[in-house]
């Protein structure tokens, strides 16, 4: 079975230290390009104009391991970076973890539907390594 990329839509949440506050939903768009991944966020602004909020996504994955940067654009009501440090399911269907900015920390979960069509496309570009040569499947 082909490894599954994170390339896509990821609908998230994250949420406060001890609940100070109520979760804040996000959705995240991710591109991955071998270990990197870059992308965009939008969420509302809850502590401000009650407007969206845009961020920026840059990171990388390791096995199962996914960490990355969602930076703030600085036009909006917070300019600041939040790292994000999360575990990859099996399926490739779920990120949970934690984010920090500085001393101060949460949890978060995203989550993304992999359609059928999807996987069909991911299997057929897959390329068969065998005694060293690269095969198209075929």
């Amino acid at each position: 079975m082909p490894t599954l990329s994170i390339s896509g839509i990821w609908e998230g949440t994250y949420y406060y230290p001890n609940n100070d506050d109520d979760p804040v939903s996000f959705t995240a768009v991710i591109s991955q390009n071998g270990a990197a991944i870059a992308g965009s966020a939008s969420e509302p602004d809850v502590w401000g104009s009650g407007s969206v909020l845009y961020a920026s996504i840059e990171g990388v994955i390791d096995c199962n391991s996914v960490s990355f940067f969602k930076t703030y654009d600085p036009l909006g009501t917070f300019a600041h970076s939040v790292r994000y440090e999360g575990t990859l399911n099996q399926d490739c269907t779920v990120i949970s973890g934690s984010w920090n900015i500085d001393d101060y920390a949460g949890v978060f979960e995203m989550r993304r539907e992999i359609f059928k069509s999807e996987m069909e496309q991911e299997e057929s570009d897959a390329i068969l390594v065998v005694s060293g040569s690269r095969l198209s499947p075929g």
